[in-house]
């Protein structure tokens, strides 16, 4: 099996090795597995101290950094641009908190298989 690794806090690099990936996939009908390094800002959980990680490399910074090279965005747009996103998340995050909670039998709803359907009966 055909296999690859990236830099996956490189959106570009990434995007290149995909494309790779996938047109090997669709010429050749055989799978691909491509491995993409990557950063971890944050543990894994909360039990892991979910604190963020000193010295990784973050991929928005990565592509910010590119874009501004190529003076296709400078730094002052991508600012306001992150603080424009940051600010819909957090008044989406606040909105979730007002909603209801779901009941128990909601988590039928939007399944493919019929929730009546037990063993092969139904």
């Amino acid at each position: 099996m055909r296999t690859g690794v990236c830099d996956g806090n490189d959106p570009e690099a990434a995007w290149y090795a995909i494309q790779d990936a996938m047109d090997y996939v669709r010429s050749e009908r055989k799978p691909f597995v491509l491995q993409a390094n990557l950063s971890r800002l944050y543990g894994h959980s909360s039990s892991s101290g979910s604190n963020y990680v000193e010295n990784e490399v973050d991929c928005l910074e990565v592509i910010a950094q590119k874009l501004e090279e190529r003076g296709w965005r400078s730094a002052e747009e991508t600012r306001q641009l992150r603080e424009k996103i940051e600010a819909k998340m957090r008044a989406d995050y606040e909105q979730v908190l007002t909603e209801p909670h779901p009941e128990p039998e909601d988590a039928w709803d939007y399944v493919f298989a019929d929730r009546n359907f037990v063993g092969g009966e139904g």
